[in-house]
Formats: C-alpha cells, structure tokens, sequence
C-alpha cells in the first residue's frame, strides 16, 4: 500500500489522468493531477509532492520545459520524476536531468507500480 505517497501525475490525456488516479488511489496514495507542466510546477510548489509521473508530449508547457524548470529550483533538486512516453528514444536525453526513470507507453500496470515501490524503498 501506498501510506497515501503523494504522486503529481502530470499528463494532458484525461483518460489517462483519470486512470492513473483510480490505480494510485486504490494502492492507498493521495493523488494529484495536472494537465501540463505549468500546472504541474504549480503542484510542486503547493502540494510538494513525494513523486512526479511526467508525460514528455503536452501543451502549453511539455514534459521537457517542466524538467528544464525544475533544475532551475534547487529546492526540488531531490524531487524523483517517472517519465511516462511512448518514444524510448529519449531516454539518453533524459538522462541529464533529474530523472529516476521511465515508463514506455502503452505500459503495464505492474511494471508502474513496481516503479513506484521501488522509489518508496530508496525514500526509506
């Protein structure tokens, strides 16, 4: 279980927001959503999430300036973010930024949560 972990799930797909919240939710972590990377650094600075879900391809701000705006917050340094893409080609460039991972969409639900676990181990 989850001992309500806040996860941001930061993805401009509702289905998949909505999805996403149902499958956290039922793990027992609190869940909050943006629809875009600015909502989403909006959601760091009042929520202060544990765990960032990020999807690279969005409006008004992508995944990318979302991770580009982070590093510039040396307050969030630690902040763990999962990418969530379709594309594997980016995972060398995510690799200068602070990223603990990355989920290829369309993903299993098993393998996500695995993540997630496994992120709330190295908090530990």
């Amino acid at each position: 279980m989850g001992a309500s972990l806040p996860i941001l799930v930061v993805d401009d797909d509702q289905a998949m927001r909505n999805m996403l919240e149902t499958v956290l939710l039922d793990e027992g972590y609190s869940v909050i959503l943006a629809r875009n990377g600015k909502e989403g650094l909006e959601m760091v600075a009042q929520q202060r999430p544990a765990l960032v879900l990020l999807d690279l391809m969005m409006p008004v701000m992508d995944g990318w300036q979302f991770l580009d705006a982070i590093k510039q917050l040396p307050e969030y340094a630690d902040l763990p973010i999962l990418l969530l893409s379709a594309s594997r080609q980016i995972v060398n460039t995510a690799r200068d930024n602070p990223v603990k991972g990355f989920i290829s969409k369309p993903f299993e639900l098993a393998k996500l949560l695995s993540s997630i676990d496994q992120h709330k181990q190295d908090k530990r």
